[in-house]
């Protein structure tokens, strides 16, 4: 008797710790109160029962009193959380006006404030809801920039030029917002930095047509996609120094860097794509030394310009899958690939590239790798340019139908200011050499 009493008990416990076996109890209890009747039942096996009774009831009445304040405490915690969202909701509303206010100084408090909204955002999990707040603060960039007047802090002036006639005229002042535009930008910095509390990094970036002054990018590290398409950077200086990009797709397409120094120094690009298409860099001073190009699919500067006094590939690193300066040019002074490493796996291709430096063009010591290099139609027109120490290692290098020839060495040239020091490659070509000049169609 004592195993069955056991066993009922662990039935009625199992039924009340799980509700939804209450099809078990409707089986098993008459089964056992049938048992139970046929039984010559003593004042202790009474007791016995009507104890184990009792607790089963307690379990039972604790159950559905713990249940039930789980599922009170659970469309609380809902309630709060809706209210909570539509809290921060009316916040976004708010604060996003503040960026039509006239005044700077709400503006930059507007600046402030949506930042707090978005890490709030993120400390929810609630990542949509933060990007939205991240696109606003690049849609803010991303507007058309007027330079201040002359009298930047005047709202407008009213010119009286007849009295007689009275004949007015009104002049607007567009109110200057670059310390907005240079705040959003700090902020959003300060976010992409590895060690950054609230880490904006997983974000996506959408700059296009961005107008930036002095931006200061180091160590900024992203890993959604971004683009800086038509993006115009001016100022002193431009610096993404050490930046990392590892996003799926990473476009400088048709940027504009107009800043005296622009420097890329140790940045590293290991997204899918990175393009550099068709941009233009001007100013005294242009860097991508030591930069590392590891996209998987490509890595891209077609067509883009170089009118800097000086260009600096120097120490560079290009891997991945493709390389392209196809019709890129190189203008200036001078522009340097010096110890350059061309390690993509498909082709690295500088075809119908100009190289116009006045002074030299220098691709000394640089290492070309991978299966296919070419430079077909490129023209190197300036003062001098020179492969001294070079290594071709590839399975191909080509030089056919250059474009123009003008003062090219390599080790194996005679006509290099010193003697000749190594023999010609049978894997650069053409074999005849130096290659014949492409003649310009009539």
């Amino acid at each position: 008797m004592a195993a069955t009493l056991i066993s009922l008990v662990l039935v009625i416990g199992a039924v009340a710790a799980a509700p939804k076996t209450w099809a078990v109890l409707v089986i098993e209890i008459p089964a056992a109160w049938s048992w139970y009747l046929t039984q010559n039942i003593t004042p202790g096996h009474g007791t016995i029962i009507g104890g184990t009774f009792v607790c089963v009831a307690a379990l039972i009445a604790y159950t559905g009193t713990h249940l039930s304040r789980r599922s009170t405490e659970r469309i609380a915690n809902n309630n709060n959380n809706l209210a909570d969202n539509q809290e921060l909701r009316r916040r976004f509303v708010t604060t996003t006006a503040q960026f039509a206010d006239p005044s700077p100084e709400v503006r930059l408090a507007g600046v402030y404030a949506l930042e707090a909204l978005t890490d709030d955002w993120i400390d929810r999990g609630k990542y949509t809801d933060a990007q939205i707040c991240i696109n606003y603060l690049c849609s803010y960039l991303t507007r058309p920039y007027t330079p201040p007047t002359e009298h930047p802090h005047l709202r407008q002036t009213v010119v009286t030029s007849d009295a007689a006639t009275h004949i007015e005229r009104t002049y607007q002042h567009p109110r200057d917002d670059l310390t907005v535009r240079q705040a959003i930008t700090r902020t959003i910095v300060t976010h992409l930095k590895p060690d950054h509390h609230h880490n904006w990094s997983r974000y996506n970036y959408d700059l296009t047509g961005a107008y930036f002054h002095n931006a200061d990018f180091t160590d900024a590290h992203f890993c959604g996609n971004t683009t800086f398409g038509k993006a115009q950077f001016h100022g002193d200086r431009t610096t993404f120094h050490r930046a990392q990009f590892h996003s799926d797709w990473t476009s400088f397409v048709e940027a504009q860097f107009r800043s005296d120094w622009t420097s890329f120094v140790e940045a590293q690009f290991r997204g899918g794509l990175t393009s550099f298409g068709e941009a233009q860099f001007h100013g005294d001073w242009t860097s991508f030394g030591m930069a590392e190009f590891r996209s998987k699919r490509v890595t891209s500067f077609g067509e883009a310009q170089f009118h800097g006094d000086w260009t600096s590939f120097g120490l560079a690193q290009f891997r991945g899958g493709w390389t392209s300066f196809g019709k890129a040019q190189f203008h200036g002074d001078g522009t340097t690939f010096y110890k350059s490493q061309f390690r993509s796996k498909k082709q690295t291709s500088f075809d119908e590239a100009q190289f116009r430096s006045k002074k030299q063009t220098s691709f000394d010591e640089a290492q070309f790798h991978g299966d296919w290099t070419t430079f077909y139609k490129a023209q190197f027109r300036g003062d001098q340019t020179t492969f001294y120490k070079a290594s071709f290692q590839g399975a191909e290098t080509s030089f056919y139908s250059p474009g123009a020839w003008n003062n090219v060495y390599f080790d194996w040239d005679t006509e290099i200011p010193c003697t000749a020091e190594g023999i010609k490659p049978d894997n650069v070509k053409p074999h005849d050499w130096p290659p014949p000049v492409l003649e310009p169609m009539p």
